[in-house]
């Protein structure tokens, strides 16, 4: 691995003007455990990172398997081709975006 490459045990302990990649987000930061743990500590450190400069991706196949908390602080969205039923069951307010993405 790249020396400027690394993988964080704790997303509180990444340095200033990090770029972190959270994959398949969802199994960490589960929406129906809103109460958790793990859930308390991403509403903190997403609303630290603004200060730190630190840019946070959250990868996930469906925004409502995610705490929501980490979905109100969204600068941007990036979509794949939505699945068929998805803009159905999926974050009412995102369905403008996801109709977009099924369109392209």
């Amino acid at each position: 691995m790249p020396p400027w490459l690394g993988i964080l045990q704790e997303l509180a302990d990444a340095p200033a003007g990090s770029i972190i990649l959270v994959d398949e987000a969802y199994l960490s930061f589960f929406s129906r455990d809103s109460q958790s743990g793990a859930n308390k500590e991403i509403t903190r450190i997403v609303n630290l990172t603004r200060q730190k400069n630190i840019c946070l991706i959250f990868v996930a196949h469906e925004s409502r398997h995610l705490e929501k908390n980490i979905l109100s602080g969204i600068d941007t969205l990036i979509f794949k081709k939505p699945a068929p039923l998805q803009i159905g069951l999926d974050r009412s307010f995102l369905k403008p975006y996801l109709l977009k993405a099924q369109k392209a």
